[in-house]
């Protein structure tokens, strides 16, 4: 089927040097959309080069805009889930749009081939742009204008077509003169109180072990399950928020109300278990609506999408950040992020974490996912984390800034009891009061690549939440939102 049925091509007799269609590959164009149509994935593996300007037809662009939105918003995309967005019974040729969608999956390709049709569309694209600086460098020579020196004229062909080989400018390339020179604005900045050198954690005791949370860092925070990573990732972010950074949650594993019981409980004293049963009396209803009401301003956004790949994760991130501005990212966690095409575990999260080395640097975004250790690891074991313990260790460690961990030894020891008429009953005892009440917190890679030791802070089991050891009882405002 051919969209351009109307187009009269190079016609019977004229000159075709007088008459020449600009270069574009319509059935490459039509591939690529139908295999994204059967296959959403066909979409991640063009999304990094191809751009929706690169496509020739209008409804092809149209089209390859509204898959790109669909998919940046958790979406799927197919003939019925897209259609809707475009013209449905406008006509393309002999068909309607909505037929012509049909025709693009029914006729589609393989995913395999799809960046060899996007490379294709791309190559195409240049062509054009090409002969549009080409025939403007003719005319800018021909018009002789006073403004526009020949060599003027030259240098603006030279640069668009650089644009068009590269489909973007260079973002990034800077002197080490003027980067010094931005160094010392940042330092006068801080120095005259008009921009922090970071985000504190809110607690004291941490930041004195890692300085601050500064724009840019990746820190993945790593512990086994049960020892309040989410919870301790929730603290650091709504401190963030609370020192006015705006900060997205995306939480694959939990809903997004759960997290929210457990803000609630941390504030009010009222634990999430009691919320969810439904244990309450009138007087705590109003410290939960109170509570509820300190909230309303605060820059935090938890989205809960169930899995999704590093694509469509970073599409969503970016999406937020240009409508919402961003400054830190938590993503809980590393292991359900979902692999892109047939990629093996260890591929994913190389994919993953390389993703965020990217984005943290081009966005300047603090990155915090969440990191569970090995299956094997986490039984009967009361070891602290280490960095091997984790899956892809070595590649987490090579890509982050920090890495930080939590550990509490006393849920631990109550998941491996000790009967009472062992000999290591009195030990255990002992160690099981040692240790309630408390957890620890530890760098495992500090910014010159060295392992800080392990903290202890007071945690309050019930409302999940982390205080400085200094402080032994908790003050009335915890989260310090009233």
């Amino acid at each position: 089927m051919n969209i351009q049925q109307g187009d009269p091509g190079i016609q019977a007799g004229e000159d075709q040097n007088l008459y020449r269609m600009a270069p574009h590959n319509l059935e490459a164009e039509q591939a690529l959309l139908g295999a994204i149509l059967i296959n959403n994935d066909a979409y991640y593996t063009v999304s990094d080069f191809l751009e929706v300007d690169h496509f020739h037809e209008e409804l092809h662009r149209k089209i390859f805009y509204v898959m790109g939105q669909l998919l940046s918003d958790g979406g799927k995309v197919n003939p019925i889930t897209i259609k809707s967005f475009l013209d449905p019974d406008a006509m393309v040729g002999e068909v309607t749009v909505t037929q012509y969608l049909v025709h693009l999956a029914t006729e589609a390709a393989t995913i395999v081939n799809a960046p060899d049709y996007g490379q294709a569309i791309k190559d195409m694209y240049q062509r054009r742009k090409a002969i549009d600086v080409a025939e403007g460098l003719v005319n800018a020579m021909l018009d002789v204008d006073v403004d526009l020196t020949p060599k003027a004229a030259i240098d603006q062909a030279i640069t668009h077509l650089h644009e068009a080989a590269t489909s973007k400018s260079i973002v990034g390339l800077k002197t080490l003169h003027d980067l010094a020179g931005d160094s010392i604005q940042k330092t006068s900045d801080v120095y005259a109180g008009k921009e922090l050198a970071g985000y504190s954690t809110g607690l004291n005791d941490l930041d004195k072990m890692i300085d601050c949370l500064v724009p840019g860092d990746l820190v993945p925070l790593f512990g086994r399950s049960g020892t309040f990573k989410t919870a301790l990732s929730t603290q650091i972010g709504l401190s963030v928020a609370r020192q006015g950074g705006k900060v997205l949650m995306i939480q694959m594993e939990m809903k997004g109300y759960q997290i929210a019981q457990r803000v609630l409980s941390a504030e009010t004293g009222i634990s999430a278990q009691r919320q969810r049963q439904g244990k309450l009396g009138e007087p705590d209803f109003e410290r939960l609506i109170n509570s509820q009401a300190t909230l309303k301003d605060l820059p935090f956004w938890i989205y809960t999408p169930g899995k999704m790949t590093w694509a469509q994760m970073s599409l969503f991130i970016e999406r937020i950040k240009r409508l919402r501005g961003l400054d830190m990212v938590i993503i809980d966690h590393q292991r359900r992020v979902a692999p892109e095409g047939r990629m093996s575990a260890i591929e994913t999260i190389e994919n993953f974490f390389n993703g965020m080395m990217d984005m943290k640097q081009q966005h300047d975004l603090i990155f915090m996912p969440l990191v569970q250790l090995k299956t094997d690891d986490m039984r009967f074991q009361v070891d602290r984390p280490k960095v091997n313990n984790a899956y892809g260790g070595d590649v987490i460690n090579n890509s982050a800034d920090l890495i930080i961990a939590t550990h509490n030894e006393h849920r631990l020891l109550m998941k491996s009891p000790v009967e009472t008429s062992s000999s290591k009953y009195g030990a255990w005892i002992e160690k099981c009061d040692k240790w309630k009440g408390k957890a620890e917190i530890g760098c495992l890679k500090y910014r010159n690549g060295a392992e800080l030791p392990y903290r202890t802070f007071n945690v309050d089991g019930p409302r999940m939440l982390f205080s400085d050891i200094s402080k032994p009882e908790f003050e009335n405002n915890p989260m310090g939102l009233i």
